[in-house]
C-alpha cells in the first residue's frame, strides 16, 4: 500500500561485482574506482509535472480473497495448518481468530507478505486446496526490478530487505540519501552517517536526465533522485548480523540505519499542493 508518509506520521543483499568514483571513505571496505557511482547531492525534478502523469499500472489485482462459506467443524485445524504453511515460508504478515484468539476460536484472516500471484503459485505447486471460510489479504506485486540492468554495475551492493512489507511503525524520519563511491548512505538529522537499507518496494534505476533514483517498485514513480533529503516511516526492516556483515564487507564498518521506503520531501510538497488543488 502507497502511503504518504508525513501524513502517516501527522536483502535481497544484491551483492555486485563491477570496479567506483574516487573519493570513498577511508574506511570502505574496496579501492575506490572510477565505475562505481558517485551521487552525493541532485537537483529536485519537476515533481508537479511527474505527478501530473502519473497513473497506475494497467493491470487488476485482487489483493484479498474474501470468505465465502461458513467455518467447518475442524476450522481451527485448518486455519493452524495456514497459519503455519505462511509462517513457515516467512510471509505471514499477521492473522485474526474468531472468538478470543488462539485455544478459543479459529483462524478466520490471514495476512499474507505475498501477492496474489505468488500466493497462487504457491497453491498450485504444492497442490493445496485454499480454504473458502478465511479471509486471505495479499500484498501488491512487484513490477519492476530491485536494480535496473543498466545501473547494477555502478554498486558495490543493493541492501534491502528479501521479505516483503507487512504492518509498519509509522514514526516520521528524515536524513540524506545518497550514493558514494558505489554504497547507498544516509545522514540523518544528528548529523551521523550510517549505510542505508531499504525495504523491499524501494528500487534503483536512473531517469531521463541521467540521475539515480529510487523508485516505487510497485508502480515506476519515481520517489526521489539521491541526494535530495527524504522521509521514511520507521523504525522498519533492521537488516540481519548475516546482511549487516555482508553490507559492511561491500561498503565498510559504519552503522547501518533502515531507511525504510524513502520519500522526497520536494515530491511530498508537491504532492500536497496536487491534493489542495484536486479539493478547489
Amino acid at each position: 500500500m502507497r502511503v504518504s508518509l508525513r501524513l502517516a506520521a501527522i536483502a535481497l543483499g544484491l551483492a555486485v561485482s563491477a570496479c567506483a568514483d574516487s573519493g570513498a571513505d577511508e574506511s570502505a571496505a574496496a579501492d575506490p574506482s572510477p565505475d562505481f557511482a558517485t551521487q552525493l547531492d541532485a537537483p529536485a525534478p519537476d515533481y508537479a509535472a511527474m505527478l501530473a502523469g502519473e497513473t497506475l499500472p494497467d493491470r487488476v489485482e485482487n489483493t484479498s480473497i474474501k470468505a465465502s462459506a461458513p467455518p467447518p467443524p475442524d476450522a481451527a485445524q485448518i486455519g493452524e495448518v495456514w497459519r503455519s504453511r505462511l509462517d513457515a515460508r516467512d510471509a505471514l504478515g499477521g492473522l485474526g481468530y474468531s472468538g478470543n484468539g488462539p485455544g478459543n476460536g479459529a483462524v478466520r484472516l490471514l495476512d499474507t507478505l505475498l501477492s496474489r500471484e505468488d500466493f497462487n503459485a504457491m497453491v498450485r505447486e504444492n497442490g493445496w486446496t485454499v480454504p473458502r471460510h478465511i479471509d486471505f489479504n495479499f500484498v501488491e506485486r512487484l513490477s519492476y526490478p530491485a536494480v535496473a540492468d543498466e545501473v547494477a554495475n555502478r554498486i558495490r551492493y543493493w541492501p534491502q530487505r528479501r521479505q516483503r512489507t507487512g504492518a509498519q511503525n509509522m514514526a516520521a524520519l528524515y536524513g540524506k540519501v545518497y550514493l558514494k563511491d558505489g554504497c547507498l548512505f544516509v545522514d540523518g538529522l544528528d548529523g551521523k552517517t550510517s549505510l542505508a537499507w531499504f525495504l523491499a518496494e524501494t528500487g534503483l534505476d536512473l531517469d531521463e536526465e541521467g540521475y539515480f533514483i529510487l523508485i516505487d517498485r510497485r508502480t515506476g514513480w519515481t520517489m526521489g533522485r539521491l541526494g535530495e533529503t527524504m522521509s521514511w516511516a520507521g523504525p522498519n526492516g533492521e537488516p540481519t548480523a548475516e546482511e549487516t556483515a555482508s553490507l559492511r564487507a561491500s561498503c565498510g564498518d559504519y552503522p547501518v540505519a533502515d531507511v525504510g521506503n524513502p520519500h522526497s520531501e520536494v515530491r511530498f510538497e508537491a504532492e500536497l499542493e496536487r491534493a489542495r488543488q484536486d479539493r478547489r
